[in-house]
């Protein structure tokens, strides 16, 4: 385990043997959103709903899958939901970058419910 990051070590050489360089499944920190006093507007600009979640990044290199939170730790085993989602994604290699969320019995957003660790296997 790395200490600094909390992520896990992992085989990240492909079935068939290929060499397959050290960083190709590793962290790969975000970039944080920050404050601002206007949106900025433009043709090149897209928005989206900021949930209450974590912030989670899914990689994929041939059949290799690993969650990782915004800090680097490895959630993998923690969240399989996702972990199966990723797998039905034909494209190879992949990163995606967004928020994993428990909705509650209404159907919102439940940071309370995310935090109790009770539904991390629905986490989506």
């Amino acid at each position: 385990m790395d200490s600094d990051s909390g992520a896990s070590a992992l085989d990240d050489s492909p079935c068939d043997g290929a060499q397959v360089p050290a960083y190709a499944l590793g962290f790969i920190e975000p970039c944080i959103p920050t404050m601002a006093k206007a949106a900025p507007v433009g043709p090149d600009w897209v928005y989206e709903i900021k949930h209450d979640g974590y912030r989670l990044m899914v990689r994929k290199l041939y059949d290799r899958i690993r969650v990782l939170t915004r800090r680097g730790a490895d959630w993998t085993d923690r969240l399989p939901r996702i972990v199966q989602a990723a797998r039905k994604i034909k494209a190879t290699p992949f990163l995606l970058d967004g928020e994993g969320i428990v909705y509650d019995g209404r159907g919102m957003p439940s940071v309370a419910l995310l935090y109790s660790h009770e539904y991390d296997k629905d986490l989506r």
